[in-house]
Parts: C-alpha cells; sequence; structure tokens
C-alpha cells in the first residue's frame, strides 16, 4: 500500500484529499462554464432562505435547469464547504441520499443559518 505525499513530501490526510478533489470538480467545472461557481453559490445562497434543513442533493435537484449540471456533482461540496465557511450553514447530522445508485449511503444533513420561514 503506497501513501499519498503533498508537494512537501508529506503524507497527505482525508481532509486534503477531500478539499483537492473539491477544489478540481469546481475548477473543472468553471472551465467548462465560466464562474459556474458564482451562479451555484448564489442559487444556493437564496435556497437557504426558504429551506432550514436540506441536504446537497436537494440543492443540487432544485438547482436543474436554472444552474448548469457541472461536469462533476462533486463540484456542489465546494460550494457547501463555502457557505458553512462563511457561517451560512452548519452540519445537522446524516441522512441517506435518494440517488439509489448510491445504495443509500450516508451525506451531510444542513441546517441553514439564515432561514426566514418565508412562505412558499
Amino acid at each position: 500500500m503506497s501513501t499519498q505525499l503533498d508537494i512537501f513530501g508529506q503524507p497527505e490526510t482525508g481532509k486534503m484529499l477531500r478539499d483537492n478533489g473539491m477544489k478540481q470538480a469546481v475548477d473543472h467545472a468553471d472551465e467548462v462554464t465560466p464562474r459556474w461557481s458564482e451562479e451555484a453559490y448564489k442559487f444556493a445562497k437564496r435556497y437557504i432562505l426558504y429551506y432550514e434543513y436540506f441536504m446537497t442533493e436537494d440543492i443540487r435537484e432544485m438547482a436543474s435547469g436554472i444552474v448548469p449540471d457541472p461536469p462533476s456533482f462533486r463540484a456542489w461540496g465546494a460550494i457547501m464547504v463555502r457557505l458553512a465557511k462563511e457561517g451560512l450553514i452548519r452540519k445537522a447530522g446524516f441522512s441517506p441520499v435518494k440517488n439509489a445508485k448510491a445504495h443509500m449511503a450516508f451525506a451531510i444533513r444542513w441546517q441553514s443559518l439564515i432561514y426566514k420561514n418565508y412562505s412558499l
């Protein structure tokens, strides 16, 4: 078994690998669709005003037809991390995903910290 090393020859951590993968996915999305990440971020920021608890796949599904699909849905992970780092959402546990191909894998359930309880 080999260990992946960072640019300084140090072992990469799971967090580093996650962050590198998200960066790669969002950079590719922005190459294919210029400013994809900004459009996705703006959409997600509006979404969290209306929904207090949600999963990334909920935002992705609602964005369909409004925000172009990125080459990899992993790009949405970078959007979620950005919202969390800005203090707009936080992790609220885990729930099984709805995608049948994911075999009910668990993913983060998020809570909006700017939810306004607007009537839809």
